[in-house]
């Protein structure tokens, strides 16, 4: 369990970089956007009126390779963050049971990772006791991992998804806004090509950047859904463990892994929470 879930951690902490690099595009996109919208003031520091549509149109170049680096970024990070989900959802598997009967499909992910990745996991120790439960192999230590797994993802992905919506939805929808409105409210009813498509590029971040959030809050809630579930029960049958562990990895799925600087922000807290309430002091 120790390998494959250290490999994984050291996959989802690479997604992190490439998550965080497409989100720089994004924010390059939205600053392009700006840029734009206020390009007819340009003349008021020297740039010539008729060099405008000029400047309009590498901007809108540059706005599309920012796009397509921030979709190759994107590709990456979902790659490697679906690949480190798998592994740890195998390592909590062989934590809860102690062992394995598809050594064949375990071999076969584990040869997915790359060497540098396997060597890097070495490097930084991260072959470390990943769960907190004491219970015996079995359903009931299955259930343990998943709870506390759920437990701090419903809290961390909501306040991820607030985060997100701060920092890019709501940047993104006022650059929208504006790149609509300035026009007519200047009296230019006509949109250049090259602002079209700088506003198509505006469009898909924050298409982008509401996606996020989406995917965010919906993991939240159902993790929440997935730990309240197995809570109403003492001693559940072993088909609603399986079913709130196929519900959980499923619906996590798609959202973004928590940033690192999130999760050590809230670590100490979350851990004293959820060694309260095991110990049903809440």
């Amino acid at each position: 369990m120790a390998k494959i879930t250290s490999i994984s951690i050291v996959a989802r902490e690479t997604a992190k970089k490439w998550f965080f690099a497409r989100r720089i595009m994004l924010w390059l996109i939205l600053l392009c956007g700006l840029v734009a919208i206020f390009l007819d003031q340009a003349v008021t520091i020297g740039i010539s009126e008729k060099n405008i549509p000029d400047f309009e149109l590498i901007i809108a170049v540059v706005s599309i390779l920012i796009q397509i680096i921030g979709a190759i970024c994107f590709f990456r990070a979902s790659y490697l963050h679906h690949l480190s989900r798998e592994g740890i959802r195998q390592g909590m598997l062989i934590d809860s049971f102690g062992y394995t009967d598809e050594h064949l499909d375990l071999a076969y992910l584990t040869q997915k990772f790359t060497t540098s990745m396997e060597k890097l996991a070495e490097k930084q120790q991260y072959l470390y006791e990943y769960y907190s439960s004491k219970q015996n192999y079995g359903p009931a230590r299955l259930k343990d991992n998943l709870q506390e797994s759920a437990f701090f993802t419903a809290d961390l992905f909501k306040r991820a998804g607030w985060r997100s919506l701060y920092f890019l939805a709501i940047p993104a929808v006022v650059v929208l806004l504006f790149s609509f409105l300035l026009p007519f409210i200047e009296g230019e009813e006509n949109i250049s090509l090259a602002r079209a498509l700088i506003i198509i590029m505006v469009f898909f971040c924050f298409s982008g950047g509401t996606a996020e959030c989406v995917n965010l809050f919906s993991a939240s809630s159902k993790s929440l859904a997935v730990d309240r579930r197995l809570e109403r029960f003492d001693d559940p049958k072993d088909s609603i463990i399986y079913a709130a562990f196929t519900d959980y990895y499923v619906t996590t799925e798609l959202a973004p892994p928590i940033s690192t600087k999130l999760y050590n922000k809230h670590k100490l807290r979350l851990n004293e929470n959820w060694e309260k309430r095991k110990s049903k002091e809440i």
